[in-house]
């Protein structure tokens, strides 16, 4: 991502260092093809660019300190030339044209080096104060330059961490509404569970408190079956008057145990109880 930021559209450098003859950027100190014109400056800081450029610049002081002993030499060589003519000795001869040639050779290394200079363009070496201008203000840029990168990376790392911090309250958002309706589910189940409790307690309280009307109706009605048994011996008038207090009484207590529970609490086996009755 860092390397996105600082891809900006390249700029071809303007500089006397630089040459685009091969349609690429190419340093002419070290003869050498720079990728990007971003590396332009890294390269001039280079310890390979300091050494060829030092060595040109000596090569440039030498050649213009040589100018002037190539002229005496070239004197020299003239003296010894009208000498030779004079003196047909070959001995002296030999020996002269062994130093014509050596100078000859000195003064052809002294020409290349003089090539090799040339292809500097002119006023390279008294520009080179403008030239340290330049590099010095590209380097003042560079603090600056890093600095927007450090800014962007910060607020990338705080767009991240938001990010983060939202994934993170969703999920305990959704955690938590999942939990919710469980909760709420399991409620409604414990709920449902007592409501059910309560209707068989209570259908079990009704049956019990039918049965013990339906036992208290069977005692009274075996009381007054034993009363007419023994009346039935004395006297029929009496008999008469229990049947109607018997039948009386037990009316009145089947109206009680009708109205106590309704007719749904009565079951089939007890409806017949209360008929045989």
């Amino acid at each position: 991502m860092n390397r996105l930021k600082l891809d900006k559209k390249s700029q071809k450098i303007n500089s006397p260092l630089a040459s685009y003859s091969t349609g690429k950027l190419q340093c002419i100190v070290c003869n050498t093809i720079i990728k990007s014109e971003n590396l332009w400056l890294a390269h001039l800081h280079s310890s390979s660019h300091t050494k060829n450029l030092n060595k040109l610049k000596k090569r440039k002081v030498e050649a213009s300190s040589s100018e002037g002993d190539n002229s005496t030499k070239k004197a020299k060589l003239n003296d010894v030339g009208a000498a030779v003519k004079n003196d047909k000795s070959s001995p002296v001869k030999k020996f002269n044209t062994e130093n014509e040639k050596s100078s000859i050779e000195v003064s052809s290394d002294e020409d290349d080096e003089q090539d090799e200079t040339s292809d500097l363009p002119p006023g390279f070496f008294d520009n080179s104060t403008k030239l340290q201008k330049d590099e010095s203000n590209e380097l003042e840029n560079i603090p600056k330059k890093i600095e927007n990168i450090n800014e962007i990376d910060l607020k990338l790392d705080n767009f991240l961490s938001e990010l983060k911090s939202e994934e993170k309250q969703s999920e305990v958002a959704l955690n938590t509404d999942i939990e919710l309706k469980e909760l709420s589910k399991k409620e409604e189940e414990e709920e449902l569970m007592l409501e059910l409790e309560r209707e068989f307690v209570n259908e079990n309280l009704d049956q019990e408190f039918f049965e013990a009307r339906i036992k208290n109706l069977k005692s009274t009605n075996e009381f007054f079956q034993k009363l007419e048994q023994d009346v039935s011996q004395s006297k029929k008038y009496e008999l008469e008057k229990i049947k109607k207090i018997k039948k009386l009484k037990i009316k009145n207590k089947l109206r009680d145990l009708i109205e106590g529970l309704g007719e749904e609490a009565l079951t089939e086996e007890n409806e017949e109880d209360i008929w045989r009755i």
